[in-house]
């Protein structure tokens, strides 16, 4: 417990005096920050039949092209998942708007970082901003939207459909991080420090499907169902 305090946990979760919980108000009651390992390993399977399923890698990944095209790819990936986030977070609404409200911000939020952690990488490597600009990234990012909403996109859909296109975003991320950094590897680019710094953004993108798997879940029960481990 924290002297400064009492209701926080060593897990960061801060708790709420049961006789005054209201779900709806506060909204899933506990999200872990890290996943425990029986958690990592069932994420992990269900993105592996996912990804077998769907051959998610190939979709935004390009079969040809230099390491620096692969992170670009990679960068417009994380900026897309970025916006898509954040605009889920305004957009939300329903039985469950704080709860959804909380969680995409917390998405849009814990995905900052590693923008600017690919960026500065794909400039430090190739010493090339104009990687990194909206003339290089607008295209891709366009096109990876394309994708996400497979091409019909809806300017408003309701809470159930934007968890949805969340999950399916983040889903078609880790198969094309997953595919990136075969080829990063094989090209011989795949430096002790950028495999590090992908490694990261991996583990951090499991951790957004687990939340997003359960709250979508949880859609047709009518409440949350994350655990509290």
């Amino acid at each position: 417990m924290s002297e400064e305090n009492p209701y926080e946990d060593s897990q960061h979760a801060v708790w709420q005096d049961p006789t005054e919980y209201d779900m709806q108000k506060h909204g899933p009651p506990y999200l872990p920050t890290k996943l425990a390992s029986d958690q990592r390993v069932e994420v992990q399977g269900w993105l592996t039949k996912q990804a077998a399923y769907y051959d998610v890698g190939p979709r935004v990944i390009p079969s040809e092209g230099s390491p620096y095209d692969l992170l670009c790819y990679l960068l417009a990936g994380l900026r897309t998942l970025n916006m898509l986030h954040q605009t889920a977070h305004w957009q939300t609404r329903g039985g469950h708007f704080y709860g959804d409200h909380q969680l995409f911000e917390r998405l849009y939020e814990e995905s900052q970082p590693a923008i600017d952690g690919v960026a500065e990488r794909l400039i430090g490597l190739s010493g090339d901003s104009g990687k990194v600009s909206l003339c290089e990234q607008a295209p891709l990012i366009a096109k990876m939207v394309q994708v996400v909403h497979q091409g019909d996109p809806d300017p408003a859909p309701d809470a159930e459909k934007l968890v949805k296109i969340s999950l399916w975003a983040e889903t078609l991320f880790i198969g094309a991080l997953t595919t990136g950094k075969k080829k990063l590897d094989e090209a011989g680019a795949l430096t002790e420090g950028l495999d590090d710094l992908l490694q990261g953004i991996a583990s951090t993108h499991e951790t957004f499907v687990y939340l997003l798997k359960q709250r979508a879940d949880a859609g047709a029960s009518g409440g949350y169902t994350y655990d509290r481990r």
